[in-house]
């Protein structure tokens, strides 16, 4: 979804993470790049098939979905790495977009493919960087008329290939049921914020209800003083706080990347996850969706072909 890319974008120079220098210009990093191969990953799926064993699958696990699982986790995996190699090929970034861990674990899937692997690299599997490429998932999977159980079945196959952490899945789950509840008209902007303050209010999820008081709905003064307090927030839990915070006290899709910005922390990953839920509420003003695809499409190209032949922008 192009909230999630815009978010990214300008996002970027605002980031500040610790003993690295800040970005001078704005860039699509791989946040960007990683929602691209979520975008990949969702239309090389069988969904006729998918929809057949995933429907068994809830009754009981079968062989044939076994093999399926592992056949859509590899198809995953091979997104993942195209899209890190895109990436290196696209970008001049002088900052590493992409972390350390992300990096090792690309390595470790290129050696298993050419049987050479020595380890099981993982990756840190509580980060958010499983958040931050999440929406086409949700996005794509309610286009194509899957159900909330289904799309989050796919949720947690695409966050488990590198964060197979507890607050990572959870994190992605309820990403994933905000977006699809927009689209399908049970969320809007007048009851959205309810789902945050409301013990009475919860959506049935798969395995549970997820109940959104839970979420820490936080004014941008808190998370400035957490900034203080020498904390760089990169978490999926916390970063999906802060994300849901700029949804809560924002008014239009541009106070919502502000919220993000103003945090001087991992701004553009809390602006890609809050992006496309801003995009569902508010939409982007024409004149800066327009300016930006023009932008980005000159040095970033692969990203914008992608999303228009998705019929994304």
């Amino acid at each position: 979804m192009f909230g999630a890319i815009l978010g990214d974008y300008l996002g970027s120079v605002f980031e500040k993470i610790p003993h690295k220098p800040q970005r001078t210009i704005p860039i699509c990093t791989d946040d960007s790049y990683l929602t691209c191969a979520a975008i990949d990953w969702m239309q090389q799926i069988d969904y006729k098939k998918f929809v057949y064993l995933s429907n068994n699958y809830f009754s009981f696990p079968t062989d044939s979905w076994n093999e399926f699982e592992v056949e859509l986790s590899n198809l995953a995996a091979n997104s993942l790495v195209k899209w890190f190699d895109i990436a290196q090929n696209e970008t001049q970034d002088n900052i590493s977009s992409f972390s350390k861990g992300f990096t090792a674990w690309v390595a470790n899937q290129k050696n298993i493919q050419n049987n050479l692997a020595l380890s099981n690299v993982k990756h840190k599997g509580f980060t958010n960087g499983c958040l931050m490429r999440n929406s086409p998932i949700a996005y794509l999977g309610t286009i194509n008329n899957l159900s909330l159980q289904q799309i989050l079945l796919l949720t947690d196959i695409f966050c488990k290939i590198t964060h197979p952490h507890i607050d990572s899945l959870n994190a992605t789950r309820t990403h994933s049921t905000l977006i699809h509840f927009l689209l399908t008209n049970i969320l809007y902007k007048e009851n959205i914020k309810q789902c945050f303050t409301s013990d009475a209010y919860s959506l049935l999820t798969i395995s549970r209800p997820i109940k959104f008081s839970s979420v820490n709905i936080k004014p941008l003064e808190f998370w400035l003083q957490e900034k203080e307090n020498k904390v760089f927030i990169w978490d999926a839990k916390t970063s999906l706080d802060i994300s849901l915070s700029s949804i809560y006290y924002s008014k239009n899709f541009l106070e919502c990347i502000d919220f993000c910005n103003k945090t001087e922390m991992d701004t553009d990953t809390y602006a890609a996850i809050a992006g496309p839920i801003a995009q569902l509420l508010w939409d982007i003003p024409q004149n800066i969706k327009e300016k930006n695809i023009e932008i980005i499409a000159k040095s970033q190209p692969q990203i914008i072909n992608l999303l228009k032949k998705s019929n994304l922008v």
